[in-house]
């Protein structure tokens, strides 16, 4: 009885120390700054691709093909509009999943033919901007209310210098 007692004594007092080597103090993982963006370079909007067939309201959607699309880190250009300071997140999705869950629209109606793409969330104060869709190094779309824009990459770098020009056309 007594070596018993003995040895849950000795036991309670091995393991009652090791709750107080927990250590209390917690790191914050803070986002890593990009020298690259995940789509830079510029692109062009070269289709309009409405979610519902119903809605044939797409004639304002039409004057943004030919539109430019610029990414850079210094920010972001879309058209006629500058947006600065902003963040990106990016996870790889099931194509086929992704599109029926969120949009309800089959991977044929934007003519994809592969199995996953990259969703690319653009972000300003931790406020979404726009979502793309990357399918390829070539292709992707950029999703509005009703309607996904595919745009073509043009280029791959644009150097400050490019990006200044086309902020100061935008200004002008």
């Amino acid at each position: 009885m007594n070596r018993k007692l003995l040895l849950i004594c000795f036991l309670i007092l091995l393991f009652l120390p090791s709750c107080s080597f927990i250590n209390s103090e917690v790191d914050i993982v803070k986002s890593p700054t990009l020298k690259k963006t995940p789509l830079d370079g510029k692109w062009l909007v070269t289709k309009s691709i409405l979610k519902d067939d119903s809605k044939e309201s797409s004639f304002k959607y039409k004057d943004l093909i030919n539109e430019e699309v610029v990414f850079a880190p210094k920010g972001l250009i879309i058209g006629e509009t500058y947006y600065e300071n902003v963040s990106y997140k990016a996870k790889r999705v099931r194509s086929v999943d992704y599109l029926r869950e969120n949009f309800e629209i089959k991977p044929e109606k934007l003519n994809l033919d592969t199995d996953y793409l990259y969703v690319i969330e653009i972000l300003r104060d931790e406020k979404s901007l726009y979502k793309i869709l990357k399918v390829s190094e070539e292709i992707s779309y950029v999703i509005l209310e009703d309607v996904f824009l595919q745009i073509t990459r043009v280029s791959n770098m644009i150097s400050e210098k490019e990006f200044d020009d086309y902020l100061n056309n935008i200004k002008d």
